[in-house]
């Protein structure tokens, strides 16, 4: 008895709510336009000094697997572990499921979790993918970050034993079952990514433009805009005023990489007005990944040193980031051919 679905490298994969469904959506090659159409605005969804995961994608919600976010690729449902009489009916219910080639996340107990850093310490519930089972070594396939060792998002095993889904007989939040379409399709939605890449670029609020958008914290900055925030944040570092997290970093690392990936798919399917000047957007949206990747681990760089110096360092490449940043927005909105 083993089953073992396929993860694949997710395009975006600093929360886990993101790099979940789109380590499933990898395994079906069309929904990357699907993706790249949408991972195109960023915005504060709280107070640097209050929350480190203050910097997200703005997709309407922050969970691509809720039951709000239209997303044609995966089939989703909710089941509340509280239906089920003990944790060994839940592991039957799981790997039934996993035959049925569902993935299953849900919230484990950390403390179980020997790749965490709650374990064995506190307890804490975070969310993790089930993607296969080994009934004669009693594992599961998980998805889920390497907190301990590489700090990896990758596949590994944990004992079924190790998978704790209560806290004192009260179970933890609903399992999600997910179901791949392998058959949805998607097209390039020109429109969107004027609208998405135009608020970003002029630092608007998009859910201003439309009132039944859910609307973010009166105090949320769009767009070009979080790069003040950055150097709010850095500040704050030098002053020891908040807390010190890679996650804001390597989240402004792979929005570009998704700009690099959109403008790679546009220059490659004559999308762009003028020929030479998609090569220029090619190289230009490169070399700004790459600007971003040396501005991410320059923090991990302080991790390792403790040298405030290098803040300082990081604070001076802000300004040349943004511009060229601004510039490549406009250079893809001035040349990408609208669609009638």
């Amino acid at each position: 008895m083993k089953k073992i679905l396929p993860v694949g490298h997710p395009l975006v994969m600093t929360y886990k709510n993101y790099g979940i469904p789109l380590a499933i959506m990898a395994n079906a090659p069309e929904s990357r336009i699907w993706i790249i159409n949408r991972f195109l605005q960023l915005y504060t969804r709280s107070e640097i000094n209050n929350d480190y995961h203050w910097l997200q994608f703005y997709l309407i919600h922050d969970s691509l697997t809720d039951n709000y976010s239209h997303n044609p690729w995966l089939k989703i449902q909710k089941f509340d572990l509280s239906w089920l009489t003990d944790d060994q009916s839940a592991a039957a219910f799981i790997r039934a499921r996993i035959d049925d080639g569902c993935y299953i996340e849900l919230n484990g107990d950390q403390y179980y979790l020997s790749h965490t850093f709650a374990y064995e310490k506190r307890h804490r519930f975070s969310n993790l993918l089930i993607h296969g089972y080994d009934h004669e070594e009693q594992v599961y396939h998980v998805l889920d970050f390497t907190f301990t060792t590489t700090r990896q998002f990758q596949s590994m095993t944990i004992p079924y034993s190790n998978l704790v889904l209560h806290i004192e007989g009260m179970p933890t939040k609903p399992l999600k079952i997910i179901q791949l379409c392998e058959d949805a399709a998607a097209e390039l939605n020109v429109s969107l990514i004027h609208q998405l890449l135009g608020d970003y670029l002029h630092s608007r609020s998009t859910p201003a433009r439309l009132e039944m958008l859910p609307k973010s914290n009166d105090k949320a900055v769009y767009g070009l805009g979080v790069y003040a925030k950055f150097e709010e944040y850095l500040h704050a570092l030098i002053a020891h005023t908040s807390y010190a997290s890679i996650l804001p970093f390597q989240l402004l690392y792979e929005h570009k990489r998704c700009v690099k990936e959109l403008v790679h798919y546009l220059h490659q399917t004559n999308r762009f007005q003028n020929r030479a000047a998609g090569d220029n957007m090619t190289k230009d949206a490169e070399s700004l990944l790459n600007t971003t990747l040396a501005f991410r681990n320059a923090k991990l760089k302080f991790l390792r040193r403790q040298d405030k110096a290098i803040f300082n360092e990081m604070l001076n490449m802000i300004p040349q980031m943004k511009e060229r940043d601004k510039q490549l927005c406009e250079a893809i909105l001035s040349e990408l051919r609208q669609e009638t």
